[in-house]
């Protein structure tokens, strides 16, 4: 297989119009888009993209959606912050707002807060495009899906140095233009109006009427001709009517203005500043969405293999830690007890010592040792343990009755002694107990 060392974008108009390879200047593409895309139906430009020559040596990086076949709402919510806003919120409004039906939908947003509400522009999808498309050997790898008309006044804004300014941007081709208002660090508004230069060269109603179209059309999005600018690329014709009508026209004039296709891979760049609707679980990944049925139970299979190991090594940790205690109390009474003798075997030792003036000693070094040998083998949570006239007391904790019972036999047995349960009670789901002997 050949290595995947180029990169092919792709503009998506309906089903598909022209692509554009990286590895190919500006000019050249434009060539190929004018040669061989122009006057081609859609289906035929599919299969040709389809049957590309060594398949598997292009990657597609990016498809542009006509805007005219994406759904475009503009959103105002009486909310208090963005991060209120979800998926299912912004489908809820659009079903009220267009009859939709939220499930069937894939959503992308871009909001601001403003004057206590969330407002801005949401986009929506059929799934069934998002399916089509990972299933596509050419297409599943993509990492962005753009409207075409945001991506071409995206770039035109961001070349006019208005900043976050608010302003109205529009952008012509031969077919028609697109227009949009920005304000506050988002879009308010979006729109194609599809007239074609040419006949509004020969037609002055044509040309006004399109201009009126502008006007209100900006009027209903929000903005004020009065104090905001207009920036963009228009014919003569256009901006000439443009700044007759009072609109504040800082834009510039083309000579000519190219095809619609033309103008949007003039405009875009690999890049776009505009919405990306590849995001969230629609994310590029094909490797790991190849395995996504799965993703769930191995998640869960691999958080709980982590937590029952970090609960195993916090008990084993907590267990010999105590181990480790009761082994240091043992040492610092035999050595109490027998200051003169080296600690071999400690049980042995004390048991030759039993009987002294320090049996007292050497009874609680025993006691203590029998303790240790049992928490080994049935360990248990200890609070406390007394030796006091002869007599010693323990304090702990275990997980049930039960478990009270096995340990009581257990230190029996190995004490030798008779072992009574003084009292037990059950606290956070354990029971805690003192025993005596």
């Amino acid at each position: 297989m050949a290595a995947l060392n180029s990169v092919v974008h792709m503009a998506w108009y309906g089903d598909l119009l022209g692509y554009r390879h990286l590895g190919k200047s500006y000019e050249q593409n434009l060539a190929e888009l004018r040669g061989e895309a122009q006057a081609k139906s859609s289906d035929f430009l599919l299969s040709q993209i389809d049957s590309l020559e060594g398949i598997e040596q292009h990657i597609v990086d990016s498809l542009l959606l006509p805007m005219e076949q994406v759904m475009l709402r503009y959103i105002d919510l009486p909310l208090r912050s963005v991060a209120l806003v979800d998926a299912d919120i912004l489908g809820q409004e659009l079903a009220d707002q267009a009859g939709i039906e939220p499930e069937d939908w894939w959503l992308s947003w871009d909001l601001s807060l403003q004057d206590q509400h969330v407002t801005g522009l949401v986009i929506a999808i059929p799934k069934a495009w998002c399916q089509h498309i990972d299933a596509h050997p050419l297409w599943h790898q993509l990492r962005y899906v753009y409207v075409d008309g945001w991506a071409r006044l995206a770039a035109i804004k961001q070349q006019s140095g208005m900043g976050q300014a608010a302003c109205a941007v529009l952008d012509q081709d031969m077919q028609g233009l697109f227009l949009g208002y920005f304000d506050a660090h988002v879009w308010r508004g979006m729109r194609r109006i599809n007239v074609s230069s040419a006949a509004a060269a020969q037609d002055t109603s044509l040309l006004q009427h399109a201009v009126e179209e502008i006007q209100l059309s900006l009027l209903a999005m929000g903005f004020a001709a009065e104090s905001m600018q207009v920036v963009g690329a228009l014919e003569q014709p256009f901006a000439e009517s443009l700044a007759s009508s009072g609109l504040a026209w800082q834009g510039s004039v083309l000579s000519q203005s190219l095809s619609r296709n033309e103008t949007t891979l003039s405009h875009y760049q690999g890049t776009s500043d505009a919405l990306n609707l590849r995001h969230g679980a629609w994310t590029s990944g094909p490797g790991w969405k190849r395995l996504k049925p799965w993703r769930r139970s191995a998640l869960i299979t691999l958080l709980a293999a982590l937590v029952w190991s970090g609960m195993t090594t916090l008990d084993l940790m907590s267990l010999r830690q105590q181990s480790d205690q009761y082994e240091q109390q043992i040492a610092e009474a035999f050595h109490a007890a027998l200051p003169d003798q080296p600690m071999v075997d400690a049980l042995v030792q004390l048991q030759r010592a039993a009987g002294s003036d320090t049996a007292g000693a050497g009874q609680l070094l025993t006691q203590l040792y029998a303790i240790s040998q049992v928490f080994r083998q049935q360990p248990w949570k200890s609070e406390d343990v007394t030796f006091r006239n002869g007599e010693m007391l323990i304090t702990g904790s275990v997980k049930d009755l039960t478990a009270v019972n096995v340990l009581r036999q257990a230190l029996q047995q190995q004490t030798q002694k008779d072992v009574l349960v003084v009292d037990t009670d059950l606290i956070d789901q354990a029971v805690r107990f003192r025993m005596k002997w």
